[in-house]
């Protein structure tokens, strides 16, 4: 559907047009140049068609309907500087303004500026009363390879089970040793957001999530999370930004581990159809439990990433850096930091098989050095260097519209200077997932 070849002063497109903008209009002035310009559009002369439409503008007539003519007819001979100045003060007037801004989308695209048309069909989309424009909007950001935002909340719920032949704490590995055994595990993780202001990509939404995963042969690595706070998105072009404040409670092994507040930000820049480049920072304040006081302090990190996606494959790099000033482990003369200073690289590819199959790839390199020496009861004393290599592979199937099934094979090695906290382990997860959107 190309809304730019409906034409108002046409006596049948425009009554279409007066139902895809949600209103008519009045008679115009000055008829005689109007309806003119009307004729000699129809018949495709559109030099004559502009000269009777300004000649009609030069009489007085201020309406929405002849600026829009004014705009299409430019477009229609290829001026496109002109065509875009008539649509954008038509954005300026509510009822036009979906129209004119899916139109400015297709003048973008005719000076090749992708992101400029997203932007642009993204609004349409947004601001649209009439379900013509918005799914005309939406076919544009499907041909684009966006995806619009059909609603202003949106959940997710993942059910896994499998099994772990080392188990180990992913977060906070500092604190605990590996198991050095293995378990079968269950897990489920929800989450979700609702829009309190605007919808998905602008305005303030409430966002929580909550994690449980079980370790029957490892009960102290059984851990629960709840996680919940606001958070306001704004776009801008091609530019989403968001930032963000959350609440955490965390429990380790049925007893209280961390209390957590945080601060974020994160930018998402879309520099092409295919490409995103992406940074954020996160800031935790964190105060452990009555057994895990050395972890109370600070945890900062700063993310940049960049993604690529031409469809039936997808790849993205990542870096990122973890600070951390903690309270440590002190019962002198031994001494333990629990206060890293983090490095992490990743690899993602992805590929899509069909519409039903598609696996990915995950290769991660972390390297952990710790900001203080440790001292053993010996009274040596070193500073620990820790190693992660991860890789990981996935195959998922879809099974309905929002549900899709995937199996997941993750093998990871952690060397490390200090040898209690040397481990590896092969881990398969079995997962169904759902998306309420």
């Amino acid at each position: 559907m190309k809304v730019k070849k409906r034409f108002w002063a046409l006596p049948v497109l425009g009554l279409l047009l007066s139902m895809l903008c949600g209103h008519a209009i009045g008679a115009a002035p000055a008829p005689g140049a109007f309806e003119a310009g009307t004729s000699a559009y129809r018949a495709g002369h559109y030099q004559e068609a502009l000269n009777s439409f300004l000649q009609a503008r030069s009489q007085g007539n201020t309406s929405e309907q002849l600026q829009y003519n004014i705009g299409v007819t430019y477009y229609r001979l290829g001026d496109y500087p002109h065509a875009r100045t008539s649509f954008e003060t038509l954005t300026a007037h509510p009822k036009s303004a979906a129209l004119a801004h899916y139109n400015l989308g297709l003048v973008a695209l005719k000076v090749h500026d992708t992101q400029l048309a997203q932007a642009e069909f993204e609004q349409a989309r947004r601001t649209a009363t009439r379900p013509q424009v918005r799914q005309a909007a939406e076919k544009q950001l499907r041909r684009l390879g966006a995806r619009p935002a059909a609603s202003s909340s949106s959940g997710f719920l993942h059910l896994a089970g499998g099994y772990d032949d080392n188990v180990a704490l992913a977060t906070e590995s500092s604190l605990v040793p590996p198991s050095q055994r293995g378990s079968w595990f269950a897990s489920l993780l929800g989450g979700g957001h609702v829009s309190l202001t605007g919808d998905n990509h602008d305005g303030l939404q409430l966002a929580g999530s909550a994690f449980g995963v079980t370790y029957p042969a490892a009960s102290r690595f059984s851990l629960n999370s709840v996680r919940v706070g606001p958070r306001y998105r704004a776009r801008f072009g091609g530019l989403q930004t968001e930032i963000g404040a959350a609440a955490a409670y965390l429990t380790l092994g049925g007893k209280e581990f961390e209390i957590m507040g945080t601060a974020s930000a994160n930018a998402d820049y879309f520099l092409s159809r295919s490409q995103t480049l992406s940074a954020a920072y996160q800031y935790d304040h964190i105060k452990g439990g009555s057994r895990f006081k050395d972890l109370d302090g600070w945890r900062q990190s700063v993310k940049l990433k960049d993604a690529w996606d031409s469809g039936p494959v997808s790849f993205s790099l990542a870096y990122r850096l973890e600070l951390n000033r903690r309270q440590d482990r002190s019962i002198p003369p031994q001494f333990t930091s629990v206060s890293p200073t983090r490095h992490r690289g990743t690899a993602d590819a992805g590929w899509k098989f069909s519409d039903a199959v598609r696996a990915s790839l995950r290769l991660e390199y972390e390297r952990s050095r710790y900001n203080k020496p440790d001292i053993g009861a010996s009274g040596v004393s070193v500073t620990r260097l820790d190693q992660r290599y991860t890789g990981q592979f996935g195959l998922t199937w879809t099974l309905a519209k929002n549900w899709d099934f995937t199996g997941d094979y993750r093998y990871l090695r952690h060397p490390s200077n200090i040898a209690i906290h040397e481990y590896q382990s092969n881990r398969y997860e079995l997962r169904i997932e759902h998306l309420f959107l």
